[in-house]
């Protein structure tokens, strides 16, 4: 009887692995049981915390607490604390990029439960979402979110876009009662504008100003009080024993607090027998997006309480984190609540002042693949000391005024709460180019390939005349950011006067800033003229809110007069941005929407068409159907200046974009998977690299180049038999002008020599894959390996080929 297929790893069950367990136990091979054993699936309460909970375990007080920097609000980055204590964690915003951010630098999401927003701003939510994907495949069972009205909407809008049902995600309602738990206890302080009538012509003026783009004018802000729980003192062993508590359970009572009754009837005090406890410290989360909220600070007495008005030196807060833009910072007024602290509150500073990098591995390829080539790879502003541009306060601090310890936030700065209160930088973010490069400058025969590639191509410095187009790979990867690869944007700089970007996955508008850098990237945001949409999944246009807000707000930064953003896009996201736009932030004012069904079917007005031609210098646009799923499209378009450019989106092989693509000059086609893995390709209606380069043959496009890759191929897709000359693989950071595509295919063997590594590992994953296909097609039968095997794909293509 033939043997039964192995399931995929989500249906796998304790009895399908009981054979090999059990085989594997009896040859003693403990490596490989554990092995095993890591990869069966796990019930969702198995979480040691949630056990003990479920159990009516006693949790105790935290020993260890600390804030951490996630987010340093630089420009395009968010402002984000995380409170760290020894058995759980609590997030304070949410902003995109915080989930690729986490992941990096392993901050463990699976002890996240709670997570706290100061607003309802898109600045602080967009990253919800992939959050939410990230913590579901870690098996978090539920989510609280808290906060302002509203949050769980937007969250509930934006999951039509994934494939969330794992997690349970509610919002908490805002309310006076504090949040409680083993850990800590965090008050909400609700911060209420000053209504229209009652503000002063300078508070409206400097409103219109500092506020977010994003702010309504009856959006409330929240801040945090947060208390670390009391830490219960040392048993007295003497004492018990003097009051002749017995060994046994009645200790256990004494320690975590409660009194005691003895068999005699006699009542022994906690307080008898233990040393005094320690008193948790204060700390402060507080956002204060306009002048208008500042009265609601000074108003609140549960603020007072720690400040001046402190009637005990437990009650002093030990430090503030202001999420507070920099202009409402810098004001006299908000000086005045800030130096109501004591002198010995420290207070840390997260805004658009700052100017840190907050990830290391893109700095890091950056660095490595500059060696080959200073133009197509050229060295990130972060890698070398800028100055931050940007909104600057017209009121500079008063020294007098100014808080007496205050720091600048930066990414992974902590602040130790319990032990020791102290503020710890040392392991914030720092970058060495050539540490970076010696990392893989030690693999034979790079340097040699290295120099090779150099000596045919002469390194020269790249000339921003843009007197031809620049394309510029803002994100590469698929479904969720890696460390290496963002998700999908591809940057078209048309001419001068004009660009137009492929997609928008989140954190573009960041990735935006780190390529050009605080001093370019204005004029960039402003040059910005249009975004097209491939399709709906998330990973291609949750970054759009906020690259539209950050656009308007550098327009403003100007003193022009933004231009609506021409946005072609499927009918699934034009509901979304709709409904956002009524009920938080009015976006819709700023763009102009294209229907790419409309348009594909020609249905837009000529003159409402050419006009948009006109406005982008373009002298044809077509847009097409594409296979993948519901509304999905691919675009080509071609200049007046003659050349032509065609981008996929997501698809597998399809015959209308190779109508559309006929002879362009650039092709930029996804490759989600590897050859080999045709029938995975087709399941998720994806293409592979071998289907990619035939579509550019079939319509005859002069280069082909791949992107959209798994996010199993972190730093290079596996080439099983190399790429024709006029193909080239995509990395983030890469800017590359027409004339400069042949210079990419001569690249590949330096990077096979520079990525040795990572391509041993995805080799030998991949013949395991196509050893376990033989078994089945033989019927042969699944042992171990087999087993692993199909749940390490399984898993990964869950979650990387949406």
């Amino acid at each position: 009887m033939p043997l039964p297929t192995i399931q995929p790893f989500h249906l796998l069950t304790p009895a399908t692995f009981l054979r090999p367990i059990i085989r594997t136990a009896v040859t003693g091979n403990k490596d490989r049981l554990q092995y095993l054993l890591n990869l069966m699936p796990k019930e969702k309460t198995v979480l040691p915390r949630v056990r003990r909970r479920n159990e009516g375990a006693v949790l105790t007080s935290p020993s260890q607490a600390y804030l951490q920097i996630i987010g340093d609000g630089s420009r395009g980055s968010t402002c984000s604390v995380m409170l760290t204590t020894s058995c759980t964690r609590y997030l304070f915003n949410c902003g995109e990029g915080t989930q690729r951010f986490i992941h990096e630098h392993k901050l463990r999401l699976g002890k996240v439960e709670n997570v706290f927003f100061t607003s309802r701003s898109w600045a602080n939510i967009g990253g919800l979402a992939g959050l939410s994907l990230t913590m579901q495949d870690m098996g978090v069972p539920k989510l609280s979110l808290h906060g302002p009205e509203g949050i769980n909407d937007i969250y509930a809008m934006t999951k039509r876009f994934l494939q969330v049902s794992g997690t349970e995600i509610d919002q908490v309602p805002l309310s006076e009662t504090p949040f409680h738990d083993h850990a800590v206890t965090i008050q909400s302080v609700i911060l209420n504008p000053l209504p229209s009538g009652n503000r002063t012509e300078s508070t409206s003026r400097k409103r219109s100003r500092s506020a977010s783009p994003s702010r309504l004018p009856a959006d409330i802000a929240v801040a945090y009080i947060g208390k670390i729980a009391d830490k219960p003192g040392a048993l007295l062993i003497s004492k018990c024993i003097q009051f002749g508590v017995p060994p046994g359970p009645l200790l256990a009572k004494l320690k975590s607090g409660e009194d005691v009754k003895l068999g005699n009837g006699k009542t022994v005090l906690a307080r008898d027998v233990c040393e005094p406890h320690s008193p948790g410290p204060v700390f402060m989360i507080v956002e204060c997006p306009t002048l208008g909220h500042i009265d609601s600070l000074f108003a609140s007495p549960a603020v007072q309480k720690h400040q001046q008005s402190a009637v005990s030196i437990d009650d002093v807060m030990e430090v503030v984190v202001h999420f507070t833009p920099a202009d409402v910072f810098h004001s006299k007024r908000y000086l005045e609540w800030v130096n109501l602290f004591s002198p010995s509150t420290h207070h840390i500073v997260a805004n658009e002042s700052n100017c840190n990098p907050n990830t290391v591995a893109p700095y890091r390829i950056q660095a490595q693949l500059n060696m080959l080539d200073e133009t197509i790879f050229p060295l990130l502003p972060g890698q070398q000391p800028v100055q931050a541009s940007g909104p600057r306060s017209e009121n500079p601090i008063d020294a007098s005024a100014a808080p007496l310890i205050a720091t600048p936030a930066k990414p992974l700065m902590s602040y130790y709460l319990r032990p020791p209160r102290r503020l710890v930088a040392e392991s914030a973010i720092v970058l060495n180019n050539e540490e970076f490069r010696n990392e893989v400058l030690l693999f034979e025969g790079l340097i040699e390939a290295v120099e090779d590639y150099r000596k045919n191509f002469a390194a020269h410095s790249f000339a921003n005349d843009l007197k031809e187009p620049d394309v510029t790979f803002l994100g590469t990867g698929s479904a969720l950011p890696s460390k290496v690869r963002n998700v999908s944007a591809v940057l078209l700089r048309i001419n001068r006067e004009c660009s137009m970007l492929f997609d928008c996955g989140e954190s573009t508008a960041k990735q935006m800033m780190n390529f050009f850098g605080p001093l370019h990237v204005d004029e960039e945001m402003r040059r910005l003229k249009s975004i097209y949409l491939s399709h709906a999944h998330a990973d291609h246009h949750l970054g759009l809110i906020n690259l539209i807000r950050t656009r308007k707000e550098c327009f403003k930064l100007s003193g022009d007069a933004a231009e609506p953003l021409i946005i072609f896009l499927p009918e699934p996201i034009r509901s979304f941005l709709e409904v956002f736009s009524s009920r938080f932030e009015p976006i819709m004012e700023d763009i102009r929407i294209v229907d790419c069904a409309d348009w594909c079917s020609g249905l837009v007005p000529g003159p409402v068409a050419q006009d948009i031609l006109r406005s982008l210098d373009l002298q044809e646009i077509q847009i097409c159907p594409v296979v993948h799923c519901a509304a999905s499209f691919g675009i080509s378009v071609t200049a007046t200046a003659g050349w032509k450019i065609c981008y996929s989106g997501d698809t597998m092989p399809c015959q209308n974009l190779v109508d559309i693509g006929k002879n362009c000059d650039l092709l930029i086609h996804e490759a989600t998977m590897e050859d080999g893995m045709e029938e995975d390709a087709k399941k998720k209606r994806h293409s592979t690299t071998s289907q990619a380069v035939e579509a550019g043959r079939s319509m005859k496009a002069k280069f082909t180049m791949l992107t959209h890759f798994s996010q199993r191929y972190a730093k290079i897709p596996l080439l099983r038999e190399g790429l024709p000359t006029d193909v080239g693989v995509a990395f983030d950071n890469m800017r590359v002008r027409l004339s400069e595509l042949s210079k990419i295919p001569p690249m590949l063997p330096a990077l096979k020599l520079m990525f040795t590594d990572h391509i041993g590992v995805m080799e030998k994953r991949s013949e395991k894959l196509e050893r376990r296909r033989e078994r089945e097609k033989t019927n042969m039968p699944a042992d171990e390996e087999d087993l692993i095997d199909a749940g390490v794909e399984e898993k990964e293509f869950s979650t990387t080929a949406r």
